[in-house]
């Protein structure tokens, strides 16, 4: 408990009774008390019929005593940013002069008014890109607080994140502080003169969706800024120049020489046929694998010899739903994904699934699109004349029936044709007519792609010697 008793000038009377609507003989005796909740309470205690109504006013009392007092406290341990502190409080108190000044009051109004569209613009800039991070956050609002705004017109400034609750960033965690100073920097563009940006552990706070947000971001802003990443999160490795990746280790730093080297020290173990990948190429079915295999080699010996090397690895997903769960382990691998999938609904959902999760980009996929196909997968791209005679020769079954000619894909064409001749189509016979297909293409001397519907594997081509051409 605090008791202290001041005792007022004529002016600061006259003041009182102005402010606080009360009057005084001079004297004001308060009580302070701070109990074990750390809540003060304060009262005061001056004697006589009227102690009571000013204690009804210990709010105004309390603001009143506030404005006329002036503490200074500087620490024994005074480093730099206490002693400047300090000094700044004590030119703000000498400011504060000026607030009584019409003309100054009425600039600082003016500047507001000018501020103001500006903080607006980047509250929305801010909204947006925190949203991809933390999609229930319904809106950013920065303000310039008052009365501080007037004497510290940039640097007092309320920042107001509504996430269901408004709340001060002040008083939101480390994590969401974070995603706003990156969302800042974000909205911010290209700055004059060289800008750094140095993240520790990005991934800390966030959950597996907002990490593959913050590395679309993080790529975005290192067009125009120095990035500077400490990490243990195998989603921020380099993988396009493996030297721009520093291993720290016993006392030293040096540029990572091999992806090995990465695994290593991240603790990341990966199968046989990854090993030395850095590209892979995710297809449905073993069959796609070794068409694709033989078209490459036949016509790209830029991605068949990186295939040759193990640079380019392809692997099987069985079936076109594990592909979000195949495209994370192979990110965790420290390689670049690559998916060519069937064109129907089943791989568009897994597409658009893996792209929504930030998983993958644009730039990540082919689906094998045949024109004049409603849906379609990799042996439409096959010219059928090459394995025809042999469905005939194992099954009986000739691919010159009118039901072959629809618009569906291979397979259920191929399952129409088998039903229309009196045969059955089950899961074992598609294998096996796959099968046939797929050793026909191996076989064949020459193109095996219909000429009007390659243009989807002549995209792949190039897509995948950009993307080995620009792996380091």
């Amino acid at each position: 408990m605090f008791r202290l008793e001041f005792e007022l000038t004529a002016s600061e009377i006259e003041a009182f009774r102005t402010e606080v609507e009360s009057s005084l003989n001079g004297t004001l005796p308060i009580e302070m008390r701070i109990g074990k909740s750390g809540s003060p309470s304060f009262k005061v205690v001056k004697r006589g019929p009227g102690g009571k109504h000013l204690s009804k006013k210990a709010d105004r009392i309390a603001a009143f005593i506030g404005k006329r007092i002036d503490f200074n406290y500087i620490p024994t341990i005074r480093t730099a940013e206490s002693a400047l502190s300090v000094v700044m409080e004590m030119v703000d108190r000498r400011l504060r002069r000026l607030e009584d000044q019409p003309s100054y009051v009425q600039a600082l109004e003016q500047i507001q008014q000018l501020q103001q569209p500006l903080l607006d613009k980047i509250s929305d800039e801010v909204t947006e890109t925190l949203r991809q991070f933390l999609p229930d956050v319904n809106g950013v609002n920065i303000t310039l607080s008052s009365p501080q705004s007037r004497r510290f017109n940039r640097r007092d400034i309320d920042f107001i994140v509504d996430d269901g609750v408004p709340t001060s960033l002040e008083r939101k965690g480390d994590g969401i502080k974070s995603l706003a100073a990156i969302s800042l920097l974000h909205g911010s563009g290209p700055q004059d003169g060289a800008s750094i940006l140095a993240l520790e552990e990005p991934e800390s706070h966030l959950h597996p969706k907002a990490i593959h947000v913050l590395n679309s971001i993080l790529s975005e802003l290192s067009a125009n800024i120095q990035l500077v990443i400490t990490t243990h999160n195998p989603l921020f490795v380099n993988r396009g120049d493996l030297s721009r990746n520093v291993i720290v280790l016993e006392q030293s730093a040096i540029p990572a020489r091999s992806l090995d080297q990465i695994r290593e020290i991240l603790g990341i173990q990966v199968s046989d046929n990854l090993a030395s990948a850095r590209l892979v190429l995710l297809v449905e079915g073993s069959t796609d694998k070794k068409i694709l295999e033989t078209y490459f080699e036949s016509s790209c010996s830029t991605v068949s010899d990186a295939i040759t090397k193990g640079e380019l690895a392809i692997e099987v997903l069985d079936g076109a739903s594990k592909l979000p769960y195949k495209v994370s382990l192979v990110t965790a691998a420290l390689c670049l994904p690559h998916a060519l999938l069937d064109n129907d609904a089943e791989s568009q959902n897994a597409i658009t699934e893996c792209l929504e999760r930030e998983h993958i980009s644009e730039a990540d996929y082919h689906l094998t699109i045949c024109p004049g196909l409603n849906e379609s997968e990799i042996e439409d791209l096959v010219n059928q004349n090459i394995y025809a005679g042999e469905i005939q020769k194992q099954f009986g079954v000739s691919l010159r029936h009118r039901s072959f000619r629809t618009k569906a894909k291979w397979s259920d064409r191929m399952a129409a044709v088998f039903r229309a001749q009196g045969k059955m189509w089950n899961k074992s016979t598609k294998m096996k007519a796959k099968a046939i297909v797929c050793d026909a293409v191996i076989s064949a001397e020459g193109s095996v792609f219909h000429a009007e519907r390659s243009s989807s594997m002549e995209s792949l081509n190039s897509a995948l010697v950009d993307k080995l051409s620009n792996v380091k």
